[in-house]
């Protein structure tokens, strides 16, 4: 009887824990679903990562020669298109060319042979074994942008063609890395630096913007237009064309053409004053950016929230209805400057071009609004990461889902837009500031400078931003270490007496 009376307790007990629970997990219920969550921390702490690497020190990067030939179809939002592309040396066996959006690849050819390709849905392996004479990969594409709201896609009369052609791969610790998989948002994207010859045809009312100059207009008999392009050192070469810009544009006294460009011509007299002190600030703050061309574009409503290409900020026209829509707006033209002139690979590092373009962006508000916006920015970013609140673009009090995290990760390494915004943006930014308290203006200023000069034009890593500040202060390499690699929890208390007043 008593065992009875002690099993009908603990079925009771049992029963009340469990509808608890059942109450807990429906009233916390994240907006998501708890299915995200747990995958994420499943992977953190348990799964591999996208990217499970040591620290790169030297790239190795191939800087291929691409000539291109492509049609845009109009409203059908095809490109077809020949490629040549040239490695000047070939230091391993095959050549992977990543297939970032869905294309049909086909008539590959090695130095002017027919060669039998493997494709796949996400790369293309040319059958050529390694060489150190250039090695030639011809080929034809055809890529169908879809008519969607996306990075890559046709919408509302604007086509956005970024990744619109097989990419060569990258090669990493002598072995071509994969091309990296997307969790769909941050910038899951893998190349090196190349040089371009683009010709493309259209229709005769669109009007083009692209990573490269362009060098030529001929008008075709059937109301088309051929276009000409060139581009040196750039990660990837990126279109943007549309028949309802308007635009302006000024030239720099460095002699960048900077073009400022809006579907809704009502938005360009303020696209147009924030592009115009970002670029200032920058070029006063970082360094002379090389690159002839610069564009700033306002797409249609929805199309993406904001995002950076080479030589290319582009943002969405109901940005204007977030929250601080001026701070995307002028970290995608940072860009310009890291991730385009000071590029790096943003799989493997993404906390290194976005933290320094998104800290870039809160010296063009301290330039612009005063040193007591920059204070309130930074206090309200601080108050977000003591609580693991996520960043903007998220609503305040938006939890980060991970507590424990670290930022010098992988691309990947979180599976949710809230832990990644808050590890590679916002956390990021605090460091910055916390290193430009530590060293004063004039040293932190010459560690910017430094580390951009030094960098440009080429593939910078963590190592080169480390060199760069023990070059200033090498005392100062310690405090950005704890930044980069101590768990979340530790560091919040580590650094709170900095901030907090």
């Amino acid at each position: 009887m008593r065992r009875g009376k002690r099993f009908l307790k603990l079925y009771s007990l049992m029963l009340t824990m469990l509808a608890t629970l059942t109450i807990l997990a429906v009233v916390l219920r994240p907006v998501d679903g708890w299915v995200p969550l747990l995958k994420q921390q499943y992977t953190l702490h348990f799964g591999p990562q996208v990217l499970n690497l040591h620290p790169l020190a030297t790239p190795t990067p191939t800087e291929p020669v691409y000539e291109i030939k492509a049609q845009f179809h109009g409203d059908s939002g095809l490109i077809s298109g020949q490629m040549n592309v040239t490695v000047p040396e070939l230091r391993l066996d095959g050549l992977p060319l990543y297939l970032y959006v869905p294309m049909q690849v086909y008539g590959v050819k090695v130095n002017g042979t027919a060669v039998k390709a493997q494709v796949s849905e996400g790369q293309v392996l040319v059958p050529v074994k390694k060489s150190t004479a250039p090695q030639t990969v011809t080929l034809t594409f055809r890529t169908q942008l879809p008519k969607a709201p996306s990075r890559t896609g046709y919408w509302q009369g604007v086509a956005t063609a970024s990744y619109w052609y097989p990419i060569v791969g990258v090669e990493r610790d002598g072995e071509w890395m994969k091309r990296p998989a997307t969790l769909g948002f941050g910038d899951p994207y893998l190349m090196d630096l190349g040089n371009y010859r683009v010709e493309l045809t259209t229709p005769g009312a669109f009007k083009w913007y692209s990573s490269g100059v362009q060098t030529g207009e001929q008008k075709l008999e059937d109301g088309r237009k051929m276009l000409t392009f060139q581009a040196q050192k750039v990660r990837n070469f990126a279109m943007v064309g549309g028949a309802g810009f308007a635009e302006t544009k000024y030239r720099t006294e460095e002699g960048m053409l900077v073009t400022v460009a809006s579907v809704a011509k009502a938005d360009l007299g303020r696209a147009a004053a924030l592009t115009r002190s970002a670029v200032k600030t920058y070029t006063q703050r970082i360094g002379t950016n090389p690159y002839p061309v610069l564009s700033v574009l306002e797409l249609p409503a929805g199309t993406i929230y904001a995002h950076e290409l080479p030589n290319l900020a582009l943002f969405a026209q109901d940005l204007w209805e977030y929250d601080d829509p001026e701070h995307w707006i002028v970290h995608e033209i940072a860009h310009a400057w890291f991730y385009n002139a000071v590029g790096n690979y943003e799989v493997e590092t993404p906390w290194l071009d976005e933290g320094l373009a998104d800290y870039a962006a809160l010296l063009d508000m301290e330039r612009r609004e005063g040193a007591g916006a920059y204070q309130a920015r930074i206090n309200d970013a601080w108050k977000r990461f003591a609580n693991n609140y996520t960043y903007s673009p998220y609503p305040y009090g938006t939890s980060n889902r991970v507590k424990t995290g670290k930022s010098a990760v992988p691309y990947g390494t979180y599976q949710t837009s809230q832990a990644h915004y808050y590890y590679t943006y916002q956390r990021m930014v605090l460091m910055y500031h916390d290193l430009r308290k530590l060293l004063g203006d004039e040293a932190f200023f010459k560690f910017l400078k430094q580390y951009y000069l030094k960098n440009a034009g080429r593939t910078a890593t963590r190592a080169d931003l480390e060199k760069a500040l023990a070059d200033i202060e090498p005392k100062a390499v310690g405090r950005l270490k704890m930044w980069l690699d101590t768990p979340n929890d530790e560091l919040i208390g580590n650094v709170a007496g900095r901030f907090q007043k």
